[in-house]
């Protein structure tokens, strides 16, 4: 007797099933060799995840196509639910798609979940097209078809045997009778939603989720048209969207528009327009809270540190002799641990005696003479005010006089930088409270009247480092003062035109005494001051390098003072330059977060953005956020389709060494990179810091430029 035929095709042919011909060729079986192969070399594909933790991109295809193959291949088809599936086989399972793709630990429940989906389609499919056509042809069933001829003959027969039985036969009724009831069917295939939402904000360039009721509409689209059951859907859709934009009518959590168009509420273990990963909990009705987090910690923080200090008063005053331990992460211990690893904080170098000072409250004993006194936190002068703190009467000063151990408890300006940022996460005042932090003695303000003159007079006694040496102005920038006073004080600030060549926008602003008393005094730069310099820059390449290296106004970009301050908004004017200078393949972006001057330098070529931060710190995630996005935006008009993505690199370049002379940097910095690229890429060679002479090199340049504009215009 022969074998019983197990290809499908050849199957039909013996039944007498007409042969139809189609055009359409449909794809067999997904194997993905070249993941295998990918694999046996050591390589790994990188996922990459969008804001809800969901894979996107053509990375996420491949693995959704690898979790189809590992459960056809893997899973034996016996099984009758993924929940009897061994742990051990879904670990394995695990282990293959971490030796294959660059997966977050934190996905793995939700592939294991996937890989059940694709085992239980595979199962329908097995049982759709090759069981149940033949359930009264038994001998075409004692062996897997052809196409799945790996499949075990005994797993293969128990699957048949489980899909022929009466159980199966009604459980199959009723999840037809389930299945008759979705007549929307979409059409997003194996991207999934989360794909097509990432696709959308590759095409506008926005960041920003998109509505579900728009991606329920275009999922449903095929050849640009919708079928006759969605079609009405879809113009309930565009009607109600029109109402809520006039203020007819209100959506509020679950009845929204898609809800209200549909007229059914959502399933509790899906969210329509979303996929099956969103649970309505989790997307609907989430409650803003009157709070931020991060003002809840901030509150938390400040109450736990207030509490720790009103019981070391209380054990003091009872003459209680115990160890006062900082309560903080970062106490007077780790501060030794962080002095240690960063040679230098604040441009001041701490030798191995001052960490041991430092470090010495953690393990002294209290003393009764011991108190605890509230002070105000200042910076750059004793006016300005950015936090309340507290010290200890016998806090520990640095060996030079300058700095003192202080707590700070409440934010005043959260955004204001520390004076020695502790870490990479801990650099402003916001990101200090509770923490013990070294704060300049002079800017320590006592708030306890009766001790204020025993306080100055104990400063003024640990002071014993020499004074600071009083810089005198370059010969070009004492006269440039002088022609300021003769010229302008007194007088309607002069209006100058910006040539439009400079940023690619033609502007006008004002020539502000202030200002230039800025740079006279080596005072913080305004943004002014830093677009005056780059037009001296400008003004000083050739007519080809104006070309190749080109500028963007810093207030378009910069989040503190922006002109757009949506993400947007400063993304597409950095698109927009791009796109219009054809030829550039070098852009240097100044930016201020807020009091704080950094540059980035977007190389064209090599796409790869430079960053340099004076203070060493890493990117801020806004300018990140701009750039990345202006750059998307821009590749996406320039090239249709194209994904690619820039790369940060920190740059270690000359550090700043007090606290008002990062925009001088940042012009330093375009200036020396103009003159040679490879500073970029070399570190700056290693160089540690400016002199005050190198500064003062651009600060002449900038005078003897706004003298020129001067005399143009008044």
């Amino acid at each position: 007797m022969a074998p019983p035929i197990r290809d499908k095709k050849q199957m039909d042919e013996k039944e007498g099933k007409q042969k139809i011909t189609s055009p359409k060729r449909l794809r067999g079986p997904t194997l993905k060799p070249e993941i295998a192969k990918k694999r046996s070399e050591g390589l790994k594909i990188d996922i990459q995840y969008n804001d809800d933790g969901e894979g996107v991109g053509e990375g996420y295809v491949q693995l959704v196509s690898y979790m189809g193959v590992l459960a056809r291949t893997m899973v034996p088809v016996y099984h009758t639910d993924w929940r009897v599936v061994p742990v051990e086989l879904k670990e394995k399972l695990w282990d293959c798609v971490k030796g294959a793709f660059l997966v977050d630990e934190n996905s793995k429940n939700n592939v294991i979940s996937s890989i059940g989906t694709s085992f239980r389609s595979f199962r329908h499919r097995l049982t759709k097209e090759y069981i149940l056509p033949y359930k009264d042809k038994p001998e075409y069933l004692l062996q897997p078809p052809t196409e799945y001829n790996y499949i075990p003959i005994e797993d293969w027969r128990k699957l048949v045997a489980n899909r022929l039985s009466k159980e199966f036969q009604v459980k199959s009724k009723k999840r037809k009778k389930r299945r008759a009831k979705y007549v929307y069917i979409h059409r997003v295939s194996r991207k999934g939603y989360a794909g097509l939402q990432e696709e959308l904000m590759q095409k506008t360039g926005s960041r920003k989720p998109i509505d579900r009721w728009v991606l329920w509409k275009l999922a449903r689209l095929k050849k640009g048209e919708y079928d006759e059951v969605t079609r009405p859907v879809v113009e309930k859709i565009d009607e109600l969207t029109k109402a809520v934009e006039e203020g007819k009518i209100t959506c509020v959590g679950q009845k929204d528009i898609l809800t209200l168009a549909l007229g059914t509420l959502e399933h509790p273990g899906r969210v329509r327009g979303k996929g099956g990963k969103k649970k309505p909990k989790q997307f609907f009705n989430t409650p803003k809270p009157t709070k931020t987090l991060e003002e809840e910690e901030c509150q938390r923080m400040l109450m736990e540190k207030v509490k720790s200090l009103e019981e070391e008063i209380i054990a003091l005053k009872a003459g209680k002799k115990e160890p006062l331990t900082p309560r903080s992460e970062v106490s007077s211990t780790n501060i030794r641990k962080q002095l240690l690893q960063h040679e230098e904080i604040g441009g001041k170098t701490h030798d191995s005696a001052h960490v041991e000072n430092l470090s010495a409250q953690g393990t002294r004993k209290a003393s009764p003479l011991t108190q605890v006194y509230k002070c105000k936190l200042a910076l750059e002068t004793e006016d300005n005010i950015v936090a309340y703190g507290t010290y200890l009467r016998d806090s520990q000063i640095s060996i030079d006089g300058a700095d003192i151990l202080v707590v700070i408890l409440y934010p005043l300006q959260p955004n204001a930088l520390l004076p020695f940022p502790l870490s990479e996460n801990i650099r402003t005042i916001r990101e200090g409270v509770g923490y013990e932090v070294l704060w300049p003695i002079a800017f320590v303000i006592n708030d306890d009247d009766e001790d204020v003159g025993k306080r100055k007079n104990k400063m003024k006694k640990i002071q014993a480092s020499p004074k600071k040496i009083k810089y005198e102005n370059p010969r070009d920038v004492q006269l440039f003062s002088k022609t300021v006073s003769a010229m302008l004080e007194g007088k309607p600030a002069p209006k100058v035109d910006f040539p439009i060549n400079v940023f690619g926008m033609k502007f006008q602003t004002f020539l502000l005494t202030s200002e230039m008393n800025d740079v006279i005094s080596a005072k913080e730069l305004t943004m002014n001051c830093i677009c005056f310099y780059i037009w001296r820059l400008h003004e000083h390449l050739d007519e080809t390098l104006q070309e190749k290296i080109i500028f963007i106004h810093p207030g378009m970009v910069s989040k503190a003072g922006t002109i757009a301050p949506q993400i947007e908004k400063r993304a597409r004017f950095i698109a927009d330059r791009l796109i219009d200078s054809k030829l550039a393949d070098l852009v240097f972006l100044p930016y201020n977060p807020r009091f704080h001057w950094v540059l980035a330098v977007i190389d064209l070529k090599s796409q790869i953005v430079y960053y340099l931060d004076s203070q060493l710190q890493q990117p801020y995630q806004d300018i990140k956020d701009i750039v990345n996005m202006g750059f998307r935006i821009f590749v996406s008009q320039k090239k249709k389709g194209s994904k690619k993505e820039l790369k940060w690199m920190v740059v270690e370049g000359p550090k700043q060494l007090d606290g008002v002379m990062c925009g001088y940097f940042v012009m330093r910095y375009m200036r020396d990179i103009i003159a040679n690229r490879s500073l970029l890429t070399s570190q700056f060679e290693g160089k540690k810091t400016y002199s005050r002479a190198e500064l003062d090199e651009v600060r002449s340049e900038w005078v003897s430029f706004l003298s020129t504009l001067i005399l143009d215009q008044v």
